[in-house]
């Protein structure tokens, strides 16, 4: 699959999704301008070769059910990375930095980053590098 399919699929949208609820439930409390910085970044495209439509359908809706199932960061993150390891070949180096600099962007957005906001972005990292 090409990296333009693979970042416009329904399945790795909805594990963009779960990634990104992850960090902005990190400490146990997603704020407004978490959601709102999500909501920025994929109404701006911030990843390339992204359908920003199809996009924000996918992932507003995978976030709203998440938030309904008042989902744990831990379990959410895990979600991201078992998809990440089965689809490892399709994560190019771009999109990981994609990835990274937008979880950073949702961390920036709470004015004070917490310990386990830190240390989810640290296995995020981690999990890129193996």
């Amino acid at each position: 699959m090409e990296n333009h399919e693979f970042i416009n699929s329904e399945t790795f949208l909805e594990k963009l999704a779960c990634l990104f609820y992850a960090i902005g439930m990190a400490d146990k409390n997603f704020i407004s301008e978490e959601k709102k910085k999500i909501v920025d970044m994929v109404e701006m495209g911030n990843f390339e070769d992204m359908k920003v439509e199809k996009a924000k359908e996918i992932i507003y809706s995978t976030l709203r059910e998440l938030i309904a199932r008042d989902e744990k960061s831990e379990q959410a993150f895990n979600v991201f990375k078992k998809f990440y390891q089965a689809n490892k070949t399709s994560f190019s180096q771009d999109l990981k930095r994609e990835i990274m600099i937008s979880c950073q962007e949702i961390v920036d957005a709470n004015q004070s980053k917490s310990k386990s906001e830190v240390i989810l972005i640290t296995k995020l990292s981690m999990l890129f590098q193996s």
